[in-house]
């Protein structure tokens, strides 16, 4: 879902036929080259959706994410599951 500007020329020499560098990427705040952030919010609920269909107790983990596409791909904040998790 993200990468570092400087792989685009290597995966496009590595993987010529992909158009993966090609899709919806903006630079993000830590200069990283992410989806968009509605599009990258819709595809982490789909894989959620589909992890929690076949694994219902497994962790679902949004490395460097910020808590607003936590909230809506999940369900909820990681500090809000911290909390809950020591109060029970």
């Amino acid at each position: 879902m993200r990468f570092m500007p400087d792989l685009k020329p290597i995966l496009q020499r590595r993987f010529p036929a992909s158009k993966t560098v090609y899709a919806e990427f903006v630079t993000g705040r830590d200069g990283k080259m992410r989806y968009f952030k509605p599009l990258r919010m819709r595809l982490y609920r789909l894989l959620a959706a589909a992890i929690r269909r076949w694994a219902p107790d497994v962790c679902v983990y949004l490395c460097m994410e910020d808590d607003e596409v936590w909230q809506d791909a999940l369900g909820f904040r990681p500090a809000n599951a911290a909390a809950q998790a020591h109060a029970g």
